[in-house]
């Protein structure tokens, strides 16, 4: 759940993974690093003014994942687009996130 000043509430219903892409690691660069390319949509309920309706969005972002010693965990990460679809036609995710991209 997410609140705004202004009072609006998104209430996350469902993410979907989209897949992506890991880059090769160079040959001679650190070994407890990775970079991850990850698309998702996520469909969600907003609140605000007395009234609820659905919102459906696409994400794409690049993660710089990194073992801290005792695990692997989100270093750094860079949202590469998104944006709002609110398409509830039944068209697939990955046909949307083609449109888009």
């Amino acid at each position: 759940i997410l609140r705004d000043q202004g009072g609006a509430v998104c209430r996350v219903r469902e993410v979907t993974h989209l897949g992506g892409e890991m880059d090769p690691p160079p040959a001679d660069g650190p070994r407890d690093r990775f970079t991850l390319t990850w698309r998702w949509k996520v469909r969600s309920d907003i609140t605000h003014w007395g009234h609820t309706h659905q919102r459906v969005t696409l994400a794409e972002a690049r993660f710089v994942v990194r073992f801290t010693g005792r695990a692997w965990k989100i270093h750094d990460y860079e949202i590469l687009q998104q944006e709002r679809t609110d398409d509830f036609s039944g068209e697939s995710a990955q046909e949307a996130l083609g449109r888009i991209r």
